[in-house]
């Protein structure tokens, strides 16, 4: 799987391992309107971007302030996929003050414009927040909470899920642990194991045509010991997934 980076804050300039294995290097750091809320006129230059892209492969996209460019990524790639979403968060939080597209909104607002996302596994939020996603995507939506993870239970979930097309993974690193990688968001309880069976559980029962990465940590306080943390954590990720497209192409 071909593997790009989105450099929007610079934090791959810190993380050298990362770029050395990526096929394409973007840095993004100058468009303007990107933090957390994604300007209208950016979200065309990035969808221009992304078009000229391969189709599928691996996304690594900053932190999780730039999950949005997920929505992008799936507007273009424009067949109908079964999406998986690992995250902390359910990211289906309308913005407070305008409709625009962000980090807190991506998901929903791709529900409501793409068809093509015919289902949602979403793993990891609180059960409080899964249980305020608005009632009108939830027959598109299947869930694991934090609570399932906690309790043990959620490998039992896990096995009655059916993704009946080809798999999109995207996934912020703010589902795992802190103790796993420190990322610029509040985070979950996810071990890294637990995030690498999950993967295996649907690449192996269908095809992966794409993901993306994101929660990266804030770059201006990260320390040596996160950077480090957190290139080994998309290293683990990426070479999983490449090792299981391989195996699904018979390689």
């Amino acid at each position: 799987m071909r593997k790009t980076i989105l450099d929007f804050t610079g934090i791959y300039r810190e993380q050298s391992a990362l770029r050395e294995e990526a096929e394409e290097y973007l840095d993004v750091s100058r468009l303007a309107g990107t933090d957390c809320y994604c300007d209208p006129e950016t979200e065309r230059s990035l969808k221009e971007m992304v078009e000229k892209m391969p189709r599928g492969g691996i996304h690594l996209m900053d932190s999780g302030n730039y999950h949005y460019v997920s929505k992008i990524f799936l507007e273009v790639y424009a067949d109908e996929v079964s999406l998986v979403v690992l995250d902390h968060h359910t990211d289906m939080q309308p913005p407070a003050l305008l409709p625009i597209l962000s980090c807190g909104s991506w998901l929903a607002d791709a529900l409501k414009a793409n068809q093509g996302i015919r289902q949602v596994f979403l793993i990891g939020p609180p059960l409080e927040a899964l249980e305020q996603i608005p009632t009108e995507y939830r027959d598109r939506i299947a869930w694991i909470s934090q609570e399932d993870l906690a309790g043990g239970n959620w490998r039992e979930k896990l096995e009655n899920f059916h993704a009946a097309y080809p798999v999109y993974l995207s996934v912020d690193k703010d589902v795992l642990a802190p103790q796993v990688c420190r990322t610029n968001w509040d985070q979950g309880i996810m071990q890294l194991d637990e995030m690498e069976e999950v993967i295996r559980w649907f690449a192996c029962r269908g095809q992966i045509v794409g993901a993306d990465i994101c929660g990266e940590p804030e770059l201006r306080q990260a320390s040596a010991r996160d950077l480090s943390q957190s290139t080994a954590v998309s290293r683990r990720m990426m070479n999983c997934m490449v090792c299981l497209d391989k195996q699904g192409k018979g390689g």
